[in-house]
């Protein structure tokens, strides 16, 4: 099956892209004989092509079935409905390369040596999903970004993909970011961009139904790390490593099952391979979100899928001598405890090196927003907002997601806190141990 090559995106500040891959099913071939005689194909249940949908920079609640009333999302809302929708869906890691890398080895960062940092390379002993599905019977092959970072022409803006105009009105500024007029610009820029991808995931489907093809389709939407603004993309709180997550699957899928459990992009290429009746690596961390989705009980919690763990390296490259900024997290339903293992470094990069970006404080992506905060009064004018979004951090975070749910309130220096930021810390040592992540034991990548 082939589908035509996507469009380029708009640039309208950022790299908001579609990156595509589908894996289609080959029917059972027949077998010839010596005497050239003609079997017929064995009759065996066919397997599921694969759609995979991945957008760059988007945060989980930027969809309208999500509640964002600023983007305009019919084909994944529409793959929602008729499928399954995950709400606690995170990111292995909030840099696009090692969250890629994570989606493709089913490994957490902390196993995968190089690939897990920006621009680094995966080491061939990882096996990766679309290498082990051939063997299944599938063919593979992807549109736009298929891993890591990547550059665009520059471009003015443009219309509404839809013909709508945007307002400045209805933006919803988060609680911690200056409500102004460029602020407010920028994320209209954002959801443009979410409406562009969105109208290119509709494309594919239209293809797929035309070709009578999408009701045996496992189809997967979702994103690779959070919107690429201060205190999102490259951090640990929510807007940074929480991802939308559609699927759907007809006759295999209830449509309109919302799902509570914690899944992971490690989860990702067990699932594929499962559904292509393909054996997944033992060396896989993540599970089959298969058994999950296939549950008739809508919103069943499962009681292992209780919680994310997340990991940061570097972002951009720097100076040895500044090393990377070594962060791992465990959300839980009640809580978002984050380690800090270098509090002495700059979690941005710092102020005063341009990093491998060419910029200032490089881990925080640039666009309006950057540029206004940065700006020489705005750090006067709005302090609280630029010490979170600039500030070192301390060893131990410790967050109350439920009465703070954009993560604004620290409380890992508060007594009446004190049991809890301890379970979260064993409990996310445990796990470090367990997967034989470098930095429990004081070893670089």
């Amino acid at each position: 099956m082939i589908l035509p090559l996507l469009p380029a995106t708009p640039n309208l500040g950022r790299t908001a892209v579609i990156a595509v891959a589908l894996l289609a099913a080959l029917p059972p071939m027949p077998a010839v004989h010596a005497a050239g005689a003609v079997e017929p194909a064995p009759t065996m249940p066919r397997p599921p092509n694969i759609l995979f949908g991945i957008s760059d920079d988007q945060s989980w609640r930027d969809t309208r079935i999500g509640r964002e009333r600023t983007v305009r999302t019919p084909a994944f809302d529409r793959i929602a409905r008729e499928g399954g929708r995950f709400t606690h869906a995170f990111f292995a890691s909030p840099s696009c390369t090692p969250s890629r890398s994570a989606v493709r080895t089913g490994r957490h960062l902390g196993q995968i040596g190089k690939a897990g940092v920006l621009s680094g390379t995966l080491p061939h002993e990882f096996p990766v999903f679309p290498h082990l599905l051939p063997a299944a019977g599938y063919n593979t092959g992807f549109t736009g970004k298929g891993r890591g970072p990547g550059e665009w022409p520059a471009g003015g803006l443009m219309r509404h993909p839809l013909g709508r105009e945007k307002r400045l009105a209805d933006v919803t500024v988060p609680p911690d970011w200056p409500d102004t007029a460029e602020v407010r610009r920028d994320l209209l820029d954002y959801a443009r961009e979410i409406d562009w991808f969105d109208a290119q995931l509709a494309k594919i489907i239209a293809r797929l139904e035309t070709l009578g093809e999408l009701d045996h389709t496992l189809v997967v939407v979702t994103s690779d790390n959070g919107m690429p603004f201060p205190r999102a993309k490259t951090t640990r709180c929510d807007p940074g490593v929480r991802m939308p997550l559609a699927v759907r699957w007809p006759g295999r899928i209830p449509a309109g099952l919302v799902v509570d459990n914690f899944v992971s992009h490690l989860d990702f290429a067990p699932t594929f391979l499962e559904a292509a009746s393909a054996a997944a690596p033992a060396a896989f961390t993540g599970h089959s979100l298969l058994p999950v989705l296939t549950s008739r009980a809508a919103g069943g919690f499962d009681p292992t899928r209780d919680a994310a763990y997340i990991s940061l390296e570097r972002h951009t490259w720097c100076r040895p001598d500044r090393g990377g900024y070594l962060m791992r997290a465990l959300r839980t339903t009640d809580f978002l405890y984050i380690r800090n293992f270098a509090p002495h470094r700059w979690p941005t990069g710092g102020p005063d090196f341009v990093s491998s970006n060419k910029i200032f404080h490089g881990d925080v992506d640039g666009a309006r927003t950057k540029a206004f905060m940065e700006a020489p009064a705005n750090p006067r004018r709005f302090p609280v907002p630029f010490a979170l979004y600039y500030g070192k951090r301390p060893l131990e975070e410790l967050y109350d997601v439920r009465a703070d749910p954009h993560q604004i309130h620290h409380l890992a220096t508060d007594p009446a806190h004190r049991a809890t930021r301890e379970k979260l810390w064993q409990q996310l040592r445990a796990y470090l141990v367990q997967t034989g992540d470098p930095r429990i034991a004081g070893h670089d990548l």
